[in-house]
């Protein structure tokens, strides 16, 4: 098993992993943006109405890409955490060939900056030493915050949905209300159906199915560690079936914001600290 400071370097990697797949991701979403922009633009003032169907083209290619590399970094960073979760657990080494193709092609400024990531003591609450019994407390916890950061941001997406819908509604209703002119409200109308449109190109609804599934999923692997820890004869085979059922749910759901990591993980902590730690 590697040492404490080993280890920390592998953590701080596998964030920067993760930093790397939401920052190409935030990207992709911000030209999604643009492109919506643009088109509500065109359908409002019949501006740039030639030559935007091609910058919506390029911008779209740049979309697809940018979410192609996001998934990239996303693959890394879950490979690696998988390999953590064994070590951690139950002492499984990571060899230097399974770092040096995790390494290759990280760029050399996030390699660099390593050290800036700040390391809230122990990544896992438990005080097992490392065997079947850890690996079960570890993967119910970490199963257990899955189970409500996933549920905050569905909450979140849906509400952003809703909010949209909403509003484009409202566009709609105030528009007939208040226009008379033929032209100027089919062209309200447009960019009414164009906000709604915006719920699909950002995709909520498949994102919201996502972190449902991955809070149910993880909820499902929470209660049968619990079940597990409560008949005290934890075997080797029971611990690895778990940690692989949800590193599965895991590589399947979508990335969870740091923006909300941050905002929870103080209460988190906390509620984990007082009512859930294994003496």
């Amino acid at each position: 098993m590697a040492d404490n400071n080993g280890l920390q370097k592998l953590r701080n990697l596998d964030r920067a992993f993760f930093d790397l797949a939401k920052v190409r991701y935030r990207e992709a979403l911000l030209i999604r943006l643009l492109i919506f922009i643009i088109g509500l633009t065109s359908v409002i003032s019949n501006f740039m109405t030639t030559i935007s169907p091609l910058f919506i083209l390029i911008l779209s290619g740049c979309s697809e890409f940018l979410i192609w590399k996001s998934n990239i970094w996303k693959s890394k960073a879950d490979s690696l955490l998988g390999k953590l979760d064994f070590m951690d657990s139950l002492g499984w080494s990571i060899s230097r060939s399974e770092i040096s193709d995790l390494v290759v092609g990280t760029p050399d400024k996030i390699e660099k900056k390593l050290k800036i990531y700040n390391h809230f003591g122990d990544y896992f609450a438990s005080v097992a030493p490392t065997g079947p019994k850890r690996a079960i407390e570890n993967i119910q916890e970490t199963a257990w915050w899955s189970k409500n950061l996933a549920s905050q941001m569905m909450h979140v997406c849906i509400f952003t949905a809703i909010f949209i819908f909403l509003t484009s509604i409202f566009l709609l209703i105030f528009s007939i209300y208040t226009i008379k002119d033929f032209d100027s409200l089919y062209n309200m109308a447009r960019a009414s159906i164009s906000i709604i449109m915006l719920i699909f190109s950002f995709g909520f609804i498949s994102i919201s199915i996502g972190y449902y599934n991955f809070s149910k999923n993880s909820s499902d692997i929470e209660n049968r560690a619990e079940q597990i820890i409560e008949r005290n004869n934890i075997s080797k085979i029971d611990a690895i079936k778990i940690i692989h059922s949800y590193q599965m749910a895991r590589v399947k759901s979508p990335l969870i914001p740091t923006c909300i990591w941050k905002l929870k993980r103080n209460k988190l902590n906390q509620v984990w600290e007082q009512y859930r730690k294994k003496n």
